[in-house]
């Protein structure tokens, strides 16, 4: 019988920066700065990128002259660099003061207003503030699309940042209908073999990916790739995305050659991009787990079980949802190898957190309950039998 394996949902990084227009005057280094920062951001240099983020927000901070956008833009493309490296607590207060900048210079129904809402929701996403962050990111989404000024990528971004939450909430028809929005704008816009229109077929790919409905991943996910691969390349974080994605989708096919080798060069592109601390990773040590699983190397997937789970608590703490989903990826390893005393804690451990964090009626949670339900069962029968055998002796 085919094992479906266990799914930990990526977390999207599709914030936005606020670019700097040019023109000379006495703002005119900070809005180089900001453009540096935007340009090291693009170019996935993020280390670099927080080095000229910080000369920027001094500047900003310490010049009363310079304009109140280009202050706003210190503050968010600053947060949104700590956001990107799990730095969560240093993101907020940055992406307030953003926001409360960006107001008095432009109001609220501007665009860029509309980008530092939606980073700030995009930041309460990951911490699994899961209320505000759809506060946030619907509003973001309501501004753009009724703002003649807002461009083709503030419209993008803001489907995809709204129907990426509603994937991780649940409501897939949701998030199936706003993601096939963004593919048909940028197919229009763009073209079909434009990078944006990659990155949607790959949010496509997960988003059936996480409903089981692994052909379609696999043909969504699959078109990414050769896009790619004829475009910017495999070397940046759609790229890694997309093989994370496909590396299940072929474990859930029973490809393992073709899970192992994408795995691997997904892991290899994320550490190079965000170092060895960060959600990305934890998600590809709970992929190469299930992998070592299947493959009967036993010792390898507990211990990448194990770095899955402790990643994750180390940038989210006890109470997230990605650690839920770990615990109960390893709960499942532990009852494949009648592990029971290991596995009835943690299945417990992850049921409290996601009906804490989702709700009861998540599809996730009823699927924890499932699993819960299934270890009892065996559990009363093996009672049962040990009873039945010693009535016997």
């Amino acid at each position: 019988m085919k094992k479906t394996l266990k799914i930990i949902i990526f977390i999207l990084i599709a914030g936005w920066f606020i670019k700097s227009n040019f023109f000379p005057n006495e703002n005119n280094k900070l809005k180089i700065l900001n453009q540096k920062v935007s340009d090291l951001y693009e170019a996935e240099k993020y280390d670099e990128a927080i080095i000229s983020a910080e000369k920027a927000l001094k500047i900003a901070e310490h010049n009363n002259k310079v304009d109140l956008i280009e202050v706003s833009a210190s503050y968010n493309n600053l947060a949104e660099l700590y956001r990107l490296k799990s730095e969560f607590s240093k993101a907020e207060p940055l992406y307030k003061k953003a926001i409360e900048t960006c107001e008095s210079a432009v109001g609220t129904n501007n665009p860029d207003f509309a980008t530092c809402i939606s980073n700030l929701g995009l930041l309460y996403q990951d911490v699994g503030n899961y209320i505000k962050a759809e506060l946030f990111l619907s509003h973001a989404l309501s501004i753009v699309e009724h703002n003649s000024k807002a461009t083709f990528n503030d419209k993008r971004n803001a489907l995809i940042n709204l129907a990426d939450l509603y994937v991780t909430l649940g409501k897939y028809s949701d998030a199936e209908r706003l993601h096939k929005r963004a593919l048909k704008m940028a197919e229009e816009v763009l073209g079909k073999s434009s990078a944006e229109t990659a990155e949607s077929l790959t949010l496509l790919s997960e988003l059936y990916m996480t409903q089981d409905k692994f052909d379609s991943a696999k043909t969504y996910g699959e078109r990414s790739l050769k896009i790619l691969r004829n475009s910017i390349g495999t070397t940046n974080y759609i790229a890694a995305k997309d093989m994370g994605i496909l590396a299940i989708v072929y474990l859930n096919l029973n490809d393992l050659s073709q899970a192992e080798t994408n795995i691997n060069q997904a892991l290899s592109i994320d550490k190079i991009l965000y170092g060895k601390i960060h959600s990305n990773i934890a998600t590809d040590y709970c992929t190469l787990a299930n992998l070592y699983e299947m493959k009967g190397e036993f010792k390898k997937a507990e211990l990448f079980h194990k770095k899955a789970v402790n990643l994750y608590k180390k940038i989210y703490g006890s109470n997230n949802y990605l650690v839920a989903t770990a615990l109960n990826n390893s709960a499942e390893f532990y009852c494949a190898q009648s592990n029971y005393a290991k596995a009835k804690p943690l299945y417990e451990q992850a049921l409290l957190i996601v009906e804490m964090t989702l709700g009861t009626n998540h599809p996730y949670v009823k699927k924890c309950l499932r699993n819960m339900e299934r270890l009892d069962n065996v559990l009363k029968n093996n009672r049962q039998n040990m009873l039945n055998e010693n009535s016997i002796k």
